[in-house]
């Protein structure tokens, strides 16, 4: 068995486990849809098979549908495991005939993809009769799944879940397997080093002058996402909100202090402090009154707060526009304009929400959708103080002035 065939079995046993833990476990049922966790497993059958192919490379060859194919399989999924909220309005019968009929050429449409794309990846479109099998399986179990909810009948669902289920993990084995080349000749492997020199080169060449800044611009993102999520589903009290958002302001520039010392950059404009001080003063302190208008729900501050949040939108852009040259300015300006306008407009939606009392669903959106956007232009704001967008310092060695020699005679 090739190392690309153990990969493969080993994705089918885990799409077993998860077809039986979807099946069981209702809670993996969001809203209705049960194809959520299907995404979550792409991902990792996506990198089981990166670290497969590197053990078994394959001979390399032109992906002409692999996109298609990918559509109908994320359509697939993503309409099958909404039958229920699909069927869900009966009181129409022209509505459920239409669903079902555009369920129905879109299954079309997937296996024709499908059979066009594997023939494509094949030598005289010759392939292993289990793949034919695999199709018609596919095919019959979706279709009688869809007749379960046309018709109304528990018993056709209830019997076709496991399989539709299934078959929506096998699908993502299937396309990575073809799309690794399963069915190519095997290429004479050479190693280029094992997977720790591969990842310890990897982590050099992001910590290296030019990349430290964006490595850790990305880590501080990757951070802040993570404890947004842990915020939501632990119920962290909300007036530690400021004190997170402190503390992760503290270690952002402490952070970005470090990488300039690995990643020197010219020194900063002493003109231009002024605008500093002002800028940043204005985006940690109007952030810590917003957070205190949030707490206190204080109808009384509503108009000097819009007017504050709106000043502190071009203060910020005043002090990162300045902080580049003319020529970064164009490349970034789209960048930064949307950055800031979605955290202004973010925090000014909520707070119209909050003075008309409008959906707490809402509200808890554009409160959420105002927490990233401060913790990212924080991270974007010390980037460009520690000099993200100024030149690079070209360190070199001193210059050696080697004195001429006297002659022995001279010395004499």
């Amino acid at each position: 068995m090739s190392p690309l065939e153990f990969v493969i079995l080993l994705c089918l046993l885990l799409a077993a486990g998860a077809t039986t833990a979807s099946c069981l476990i209702p809670e993996l049922t969001v809203m209705g849809i049960w194809g959520i966790p299907v995404v979550g497993f792409a991902l990792l059958v996506g990198v089981i098979f990166r670290i497969g192919v590197y053990y078994d490379p394959r001979v390399s060859s032109p992906q002409k549908h692999a996109g298609w194919v990918a559509g109908g399989f994320l359509c697939h999924l993503l309409l099958w495991s909404s039958f229920d909220l699909v069927f869900l309005d009966r009181s129409s019968d022209a509505k459920v005939v239409g669903a079902f009929f555009g369920a129905f050429v879109l299954l079309m449409a997937l296996c024709i993809a499908e059979n066009l794309w594997v023939c494509s990846q094949t030598h005289g479109g010759v392939y292993p009769t289990f793949f034919e099998i695999r199709r018609v399986f596919f095919f019959i179990s979706s279709i009688i799944y869809a007749i379960g909810y046309l018709a109304n009948r528990e018993d056709m669902i209830t019997v076709t879940k496991p399989i539709v289920i299934f078959f929506a993990y096998g699908n993502i084995v299937h396309f990575a397997a073809i799309y690794a080349g399963i069915l190519h000749p095997q290429e004479v492997f050479a190693s280029n080093g094992t997977i720790a020199e591969r990842v310890k080169e990897w982590i050099r060449s992001k910590t290296r002058p030019g990349e430290l800044f964006s490595t850790v611009q990305t880590l501080l993102t990757t951070l802040f996402f993570s404890w947004l999520v842990l915020e939501a589903f632990c119920d962290v009290p909300a007036r530690f909100s400021l004190v997170s958002k402190g503390i992760f302001a503290a270690l952002a520039a402490i952070s970005f202090y470090y990488a300039s010392l690995y990643d020197p950059r010219e020194p900063p404009e002493t003109s231009k402090l002024v605008r500093r001080v002002l800028a940043v003063s204005a985006h940690f302190a109007i952030a810590a009154y917003y957070e205190w208008y949030v707490q206190n729900k204080s109808l009384s501050h509503f108009v000097v707060l819009i007017t504050v949040i709106i000043m502190r939108y071009f203060l910020t852009f005043w002090l990162m526009t300045g902080e580049m040259s003319p020529e970064i300015f164009h490349q970034k300006l789209i960048m930064i304009s949307f950055h800031l306008g979605m955290y202004t407009i973010s925090a000014t939606f909520f707070l119209v929400l909050n003075m008309a009392n409008i959906s707490t669903i809402l509200q808890t959106v554009a409160l959420t959708f105002c927490n990233v956007w401060y913790y990212y232009n924080t991270i974007y704001v010390i980037a460009v103080l520690a000099g993200k967008y100024r030149d690079k310092v070209i360190q070199t060695p001193p210059v050696r002035v080697q004195l001429p020699q006297q002659s022995a005679t001279e010395s004499v």
